[in-house]
């Protein structure tokens, strides 16, 4: 996906929910240390839809990776709002 420059993943999992920083091969790619967000350098994953099928896990067994920005077990879905044409809003509710 980063040869071909695409900015967002979305993909679907029963278990959790998670989202990344802009990573390519291990590496976080940013420019912008306030906002990593701005202008990303490689693609940011968001793993969604979360509809509380734990299958008896309910914690993370292995302390998160440097790119990950944000994860969770709660149930929950994603909301995205299209902004305009270079801009998406997603809310993980």
């Amino acid at each position: 996906m980063y040869e071909y420059g695409v900015d967002i993943i979305f993909a679907g999992h029963v278990h959790n929910q998670a989202r990344t920083l802009p990573v390519f091969n291990g590496t976080v790619m940013t420019e912008h240390s306030d906002d990593p967000y701005a202008n990303p350098r490689a693609p940011v994953n968001i793993v969604s839809g979360n509809p509380s099928n734990a299958e008896s896990t309910s914690v993370f067994s292995l302390p998160p990776e440097r790119w990950t920005a944000w994860r969770s077990y709660a149930f929950g879905y994603a909301h995205v709002t299209a902004v305009n044409r270079t801009a998406l809003h997603v809310d993980v509710v």
